[in-house]
This record gives C-alpha cells, sequence and structure tokens, in this order.
C-alpha cells in the first residue's frame, strides 16, 4: 500500500511529507528505495571541510618529511 503524497490534506490544507532514508518511491510501475538523501548545501559544506582537512594533512605530512 502506497500514500499518495500528492492528495495529502488535512482540513483543506495541503500537508508536506518529508522525504527519508528507506523510503519507497512509486513513479508509474517502477518503484525506488532512497538509499542517499543530499542536500546541495550539506554537500557544498563537507566538500569544503574535507578539502580543509586535506590541506591540514599535507602540511603535517610536510613537515614530517623535512624532520627526515
Amino acid at each position: 500500500m502506497f500514500l499518495v503524497v500528492r492528495s495529502l490534506k488535512q482540513d483543506d490544507k495541503k500537508l508536506d511529507y518529508k522525504l527519508r532514508k528507506h523510503d519507497i518511491i512509486k513513479l508509474g510501475r517502477v518503484k525506488y528505495k532512497v538509499r542517499e538523501i543530499c542536500i546541495k548545501e550539506f554537500a557544498q559544506k563537507k566538500d569544503k571541510k574535507r578539502k580543509k582537512l586535506e590541506k591540514f594533512l599535507k602540511k603535517v605530512k610536510e613537515v614530517e618529511e623535512k624532520k627526515i
């Protein structure tokens, strides 16, 4: 059984549905399982943190090589 989100209402007001991991979306006859949700803003923040970490690790490696 599926919930038809398009027609989800309460007291003549449309309700939102928050998509979560492991939800199943049915489009026509095809079903899709949500594995991961990626929001652009969070992905950009994650990339910035990863780049900072990579720079830091690179500097640490350079310092260690100079000691040798």
